[in-house]
């Protein structure tokens, strides 16, 4: 379930990264400098970096608001059928790999290995019994 959690998170990340862009792309063809923008939202400077940077993720309303002060439509900062279509690209890369396939699969393999060695309990070694 942990391999679930983190492929979200790496998909979060890049969906903020990518809307950073599309609103950095959207304020310079509107003309407008980081800090005129955040003044029509009555915000820092700083908060439109973050969010161009991708540290900080915007909200529904944020996103509404910035693509209202672009002239831009909303449906123009959507972010998810560019993250899904590159995931779909890099499945299909290694699915026409065969060595990428069987590289993975002997990670997987020297994983459980090292697991195994860690989880068993050291063995003492045996000392003869005297008679």
């Amino acid at each position: 379930m942990q391999w679930l959690i983190k492929l979200m998170r790496e998909k979060s990340k890049l969906q903020n990264e990518l809307l950073g862009k599309l609103l950095r792309q959207a304020r310079e063809e509107a003309g407008m400098t980081q800090t005129v923008a955040a003044a029509n939202l009555g915000r820092d400077q700083t908060f439109i970096a973050r969010i161009e940077s991708g540290s900080q993720q915007a909200t529904f309303v944020e996103v509404e608001q910035l693509a209202q002060t672009y002239g831009k439509q909303l449906a123009h900062f959507q972010t998810i059928e560019q993250i899904e279509a590159r995931d779909r690209n890099h499945a299909l890369h290694y699915a026409f790999r065969p060595d990428a396939i069987a590289t993975y699969a002997e990670n997987l393999l020297k994983k459980r290995r090292r697991k195994r060695k860690l989880s068993s309990p050291k063995q003492r070694p045996r000392s003869r019994k005297r008679s």
